[in-house]
C-alpha cells in the first residue's frame, strides 16, 4: 500500500468522523486489524500519516507555512500527551520541519509502543476531522 493510499484512506475516515464520528472510528478499527505485522505496519502508517494530513489540510484552508509555535495557553488545553504530541508534529511540519516531526513521534511511541502509535494517530485524526468540519462550514 503506498502513502497515497494511506493518505487517501486516513482522509476517508476523517472526513466521515465529521458526519458519523461512530461509524468512521469503527472502520478505522477494522482497517487496523486485530494483533498481526500488518496491524502494527498500519499503526505506524497512522501515528505518522496523521500529523502530516492536519497540516496539509491547513495548508489547504489557507494557513502559511512558517514558524509556528505551541504557546503556553494551547498547552493548558491539551488533554493528553498523546494529543500534545501529534499538535507540535503538525507544527513541525507547518514549519517545514517534516523530519523532526518524525523523530518526535518516534520518540514518543518508542515509550508508549504500540498504545502510542494508536493515541497519537487517533488524536491527528481528530485535529483533521475537526480542520474539515470547518473547511466545510
Amino acid at each position: 500500500m503506498t502513502t497515497e493510499d494511506v493518505d487517501a484512506i486516513l482522509t476517508d475516515f476523517a472526513s466521515e468522523a465529521v458526519i458519523d464520528p461512530a461509524t468512521a472510528g469503527q472502520r478505522l478499527a477494522d482497517w487496523i486489524g486485530g494483533p498481526s505485522a500488518a496491524g502494527k505496519a498500519k499503526l505506524q502508517q497512522l501515528a505518522y500519516a496523521g500529523p502530516r494530513l492536519v497540516a496539509e489540510a491547513y495548508l489547504r484552508g489557507g494557513a502559511e507555512p512558517g514558524q509556528y509555535e505551541v504557546t503556553r495557553d494551547l498547552v493548558d488545553e491539551i488533554p493528553s500527551p498523546a494529543h500534545g504530541t501529534a499538535i507540535q508534529a503538525v507544527v513541525l511540519h507547518l514549519n517545514r520541519r517534516p523530519l523532526d516531526a518524525d523523530a518526535l513521534i518516534a520518540r514518543f511511541t518508542d515509550s508508549t509502543g504500540l498504545k502510542g502509535q494508536w493515541d497519537v494517530g487517533v488524536a491527528a485524526l481528530q485535529l483533521l476531522t475537526a480542520e474539515l468540519r470547518d473547511q466545510r462550514s
